[in-house]
């Protein structure tokens, strides 16, 4: 595969070069669609020709235009490709149906038990779990914090997944006192960050303040819903509805 570098330099030279170093790129985001059902497998020729005549049809254009350079042109050119993904889904009924979903019922597919409101519900899931990894390296930080924020048990893996290099002790201890903290009733969030910062800024070596923690976290939830909600979605997520479907993910992998 070729460095960021080398794509970046076809980008501004060669528009064929670029689409034929991207083909990794570009087939890591299909596969995840087809994998996950939202895209159906014998389509996936059909989209590929799809993605391939748009980029060479503009996209690649805008791209030089609009590329800032403060991600990676693979990071920038994913968003791309799956925007691209989610609007070709809009021609098949099953991804129709997914993205006739509303934030506003969620609950009541949560605690249904319609077997297609339980699909969608999983797609959305797929969704989420997808744009989480678009974060890169940060990623695995966010999911040790929502969890946090949720309340769920975290395990020595989601500690040492954002910090691999940390010491043993300092993961044994955040773990030891997030889940006593946890433990106490009627915790509040001021409670909760105030606790678990020194653990995280330990890890981090920083020294943020709680409340710094907290506004990192609400920014991530407020990118995540804005994420959920972009055309042609049509749903309409608020930070609460994105901790709900967190929260259903997350448990749901504890379970398997």
């Amino acid at each position: 595969m070729r460095t960021d570098r080398e794509l970046k330099e076809l980008l501004y030279k060669d528009e064929a070069g670029f689409l034929l170093a991207a083909a990794p790129v570009i087939d890591k985001v299909v596969n995840r669609f087809v994998n996950n059902g939202f895209i159906p497998r014998q389509d996936r020729s059909q989209l590929m020709s799809h993605i391939h005549e748009s980029l060479l049809d503009g996209k690649i254009s805008a791209m030089r235009s609009q590329f800032n350079g403060q991600s990676l042109v693979s990071t920038y050119l994913t968003r791309i490709v799956y925007n691209l993904c989610v609007r070709y889904g809009k021609k098949n009924r099953k991804y129709n149906q997914v993205n006739q979903f509303r934030a506003d019922e969620l609950h009541q597919r949560i605690s249904g038990d319609d077997p297609h409101k339980e699909s969608v519900l999983i797609q959305e899931t797929e969704r989420l779990n997808y744009l989480i990894t678009l974060y890169g390296e940060k990623s695995g930080r966010l999911v040790l914090l929502l969890k946090m924020v949720l309340r769920l048990k975290i395990t020595r893996e989601d500690v040492l997944n954002p910090y691999p290099h940390a010491e043993q002790d300092l993961a044994e201890s955040l773990m030891d006192e997030y889940h006593q903290l946890i433990a106490e009733p009627g915790l509040t969030d001021q409670n909760l960050f105030a606790g678990i910062s020194p653990g995280i800024n330990r890890l981090d070596q920083k020294e943020n303040s709680p409340d710094a923690l907290r506004k990192w976290i609400a920014s991530k939830l407020e990118e995540l819903a804005a994420a959920l909600n972009a055309p042609p979605s049509g749903a309409a997520f608020d930070k609460e509805s994105v901790k709900l479907l967190a929260e259903q993910y997350f448990t749901k992998l504890q379970t398997r």
